[in-house]
């Protein structure tokens, strides 16, 4: 049986890493992401930890395409890997397949992508 605060840990660690490789080494600037293989531009607004329950937490990213200002969009996205070792040290790789994922999402044109509602928050 895994422990509890060594799952937190995990994730807490996978946000941090994530949060260093979209933002940098200024987390209170405003962060303009150009994504690879498009002309898209993007702003992410927030990176959290939603931590539904002990083991099922997720990482949630709020991004604005910045062509569409009024649009807010949200993509969710497991902070533990499956059959994860949960070894810190391998932290910084699950970070980085969730940003791939969300530059697959915006470049590949996914449909929440595509389309937006201003009234509302469109998942991706």
């Amino acid at each position: 049986m895994t422990d509890t605060l060594e799952i937190l840990r995990y994730e807490r660690e996978v946000l941090r890493q994530l949060k260093s490789a979209l933002f940098g080494e200024e987390p209170d600037a405003e962060h303009h992401l150009s994504l690879r293989g498009g002309d898209t531009l993007i702003r992410v607004e927030e990176v959290l930890l939603d931590e539904k329950a002990i083991g099922e937490g997720e990482i949630v990213i709020l991004f604005r395409d910045l062509s569409r200002p009024k649009c807010l969009f949200r993509m969710r996205m497991e902070a533990v890997e499956p059959e994860s070792s949960l070894d810190l040290a391998y932290a910084d790789v699950w970070a980085g397949v969730i940003k791939a994922n969300l530059e697959e999402a915006i470049v590949g044109g996914s449909e929440g992508f595509a389309e937006c509602d201003p009234m509302s928050i469109t998942d991706v």
